[in-house]
């Protein structure tokens, strides 16, 4: 009786060890890691990078894909991939504003996040609702790579309609590292809002415009989305 009991009790001590190495572990380490830093979202094979959780594509419309937000927590689970030994900026470009008719909607920030636990690569400047029926401008934000969210701050730096852009300050990566990407919005927009994305890029060699001031502004309504600066 007392060697039963003992093997349960080893049983249960084992178990309650993968369960607690199963919570802290930071990604799926089954997945392939990627060398491929940019991700364009209008292009099928970069979307399918990414997992949509509460977000779902809708159509692509100029350089932006549009996706609506199906649920509370709007995310997109990205790939693994491996940072290099030498500094460098990360991007996310989206658009000034997003479309809700939803009085309760407000400012939102899209985040370029790494979950293996640096935070925040990118923290975009605030991109606020329109109602449908309006246009918006596109929008670059750069961020360095190498700075942490939760020891100095997340990586903030904006570039408007114009595509001029600023890059902000921090400490560069010095070691390889591998990052699993997301793309967070937060707060979360009312569900029926729609969010347009144009790409991501976890490292690039310099900041600089995205051609964002080449744009034409986008316009949504009920009845989809247009890339002439026309209101439809």
């Amino acid at each position: 009786m007392r060697a039963l009991r003992a093997m349960l009790l080893g049983v249960l001590a084992m178990t309650a060890a993968c369960a607690q190495h199963v919570e802290q572990t930071p990604a799926d380490t089954s997945r392939d890691v990627t060398t491929q830093r940019e991700f364009d979202f209008t292009l099928l094979a970069d979307r399918n990078a990414f997992v949509e959780h509460d977000l779902a594509f809708k159509t692509t419309v100029g350089p932006y894909g549009v996706y609506e937000v199906t649920g509370p927590l709007p995310w997109l689970d990205g790939p693994l991939v491996a940072l290099p030994d030498h500094g460098g900026w990360s991007l996310i470009c989206g658009a000034t504003h997003f479309f809700s008719n939803e009085k309760s909607a407000e400012a939102v920030s899209l985040k370029l996040w790494d979950s293996n636990g640096l935070g925040a690569l990118i923290e975009g400047s605030p991109t606020g609702p329109v109602p449908f029926g309006a246009c918006t401008d596109a929008k670059d934000d750069y961020g360095n790579p190498g700075t942490s969210a939760a020891s100095s701050g997340a990586a903030t730096s904006s570039g408007s309609g114009t595509g001029t852009g600023t890059a902000s300050s921090g400490s560069r990566v010095e070691t390889p590292r591998v990052a699993h990407l997301a793309v967070r919005i937060d707060p979360p927009p009312p569900v029926g809002a729609l969010v347009l994305l144009i790409r991501v890029a976890a490292e690039i060699a310099e900041t600089g415009h995205n051609g964002s001031h080449e744009i034409e502004k986008v316009c949504c309504s009920g009845d989809g989305c247009s890339g002439d600066g026309v209101p439809k």
